[in-house]
């Protein structure tokens, strides 16, 4: 399969085993090709719904996988612009193709996986850790919100560890994303809509109803709203990470957490073992009206994410090897909003040093894992393709000489 990257440059790549599912796609591991490069790709493959009009046979396929050429063009512009405008806590798109009635996007592999699958592994986080990453989620949200792009489906599923020397929490999956454009008179107009949840992926059982925010089940619209329902979807990532749980989960399924998320007017439960600090951080992601509801960047600025970053940067501007370490204020919005850069100042090194630290135990394990099932694979692969080999040439040699013996035996 050839991918296509740019005008004039094509990438060979392998499918390899599965990693996990989207909202509406199967991801698996890719390998490009040459495998000397050892560069591994994660691909999430879509079919093409107006394919299904055409008769062709889908019978193989979940129709979780099946998206309209629209949604994919969506989500395909979505993916392109954050290309153009990369963050340490946004997944990396690579590029994408149309292959038959299949469309292959192309991201950056992360084999840690994702926070859902780390909790599971060990359980609910505390809230050092919770903080930790909970403010990596926030920069990345509102790296999105400065493009004018609203996620809409914020949980621990979508949030994948960095394996690398970045460290931290990055955003994935944008295929409820929405792009808003801002007009030059400063108002907002909001693209096409998608519908973020069909009775078919309800009956799948996908959950993302137990995130959403009240006004995005009661599909309303306000200037604001786009930008205020990830906000809704941090604070039930808050309770994710410190429970293991979602919220509402007393509540028996999806539809039952639709019904109760539009018309009750009370919020979820705040875990009881969270500090006062972190459930006034949940309260202002909770707030029922949007208008009123904390933004990504006042969020940034809320103690729950600044206490422990400002105690740190304060011990690491007492050393003397750390003389060029600014203060927090005279760090500008835009330092908060980028995150922790490389060379940026000693202190941000050292606290983003420190963050990384809280997952690099559980991400020794997960590497090697994940790096040892894909090697297996594809060894194993390897192995039969040799004996394939070996035993078609085996059956060659045997009629080789089955007909010298007949030419043998017409002879005499």
């Amino acid at each position: 399969m050839q991918l296509a990257l740019l005008p004039d440059e094509t990438l060979v790549w392998q499918k390899g085993p599965g990693v996990g599912s989207g909202r509406f796609g199967q991801v698996s591991a890719a390998l490009r090709l040459p495998s000397c490069s050892a560069e591994l790709l994660a691909v999430k493959q879509i079919f093409i719904q107006e394919e299904l009009e055409l008769g062709n046979d889908v019978s193989s396929l979940s129709l979780q996988r099946v998206q309209s050429w629209g949604q994919i063009q969506r989500e395909l512009d979505i993916l392109r612009l954050l290309q153009r405008h990369e963050h340490r806590n946004v997944i990396r798109f690579v590029g994408s193709e149309r292959y038959g009635p299949t469309v292959n996007m192309f991201m950056e592999y992360l084999p840690a996986g994702s926070l859902s699958k780390l909790l599971k592994e060990f359980g609910a986080f505390d809230e050092d850790v919770v903080r930790t990453y909970v403010r990596d989620v926030v920069r990345g949200v509102a790296h999105l919100h400065e493009l004018g792009i609203a996620h809409r489906d914020l949980k621990c599923a979508n949030l994948l560890l960095a394996d690398d020397e970045r460290g931290g929490v990055m955003i994935a999956d944008f295929g409820t994303a929405k792009r808003v454009i801002v007009e030059d008179g400063g108002a907002e107009e909001e693209g096409e809509d998608q519908p973020l949840e069909t009775a078919r992926s309800v009956r799948e059982g996908l959950g993302s109803p137990f995130w959403m925010a009240p006004e995005l089940v009661r599909a309303e619209k306000g200037a604001d709203s786009w930008r205020k329902a990830d906000i809704w979807g941090v604070g039930c990532v808050v309770i994710e990470m410190a429970t293991a749980r979602p919220p509402w989960e007393n509540l028996s399924n999806p539809l039952t957490a639709m019904f109760h998320i539009a018309s009750t007017t009370t919020i979820p439960e705040f875990p009881a073992q969270l500090s006062s600090t972190a459930h006034d951080f949940l309260s202002r992601c909770f707030d029922k009206n949007p208008d009123t509801r904390a933004s990504a960047a006042e969020l940034l600025r809320h103690p729950f994410l600044r206490e422990e970053l400002e105690e740190r940067q304060a011990v690491v501007a007492d050393d003397p090897l750390c003389s060029t370490a600014r203060s927090d204020e005279a760090c500008s919005d835009a330092d908060v909003l980028e995150g922790f850069t490389p060379g940026v100042t000693c202190s941000r090194r050292q606290s983003l040093q420190y963050e990384r630290s809280h997952h690099e135990i559980a991400l020794e394990g997960y590497l090697v894992h994940w790096e040892q099932s894909v090697l297996d694979k594809w060894r194993h692969e390897l192995w039969f393709r040799l004996l394939g080999q070996w035993v078609a040439r085996a059956r060659r040699t045997l009629a080789r000489r089955q007909r010298l013996a007949h030419d043998a035996a017409s002879v005499s």
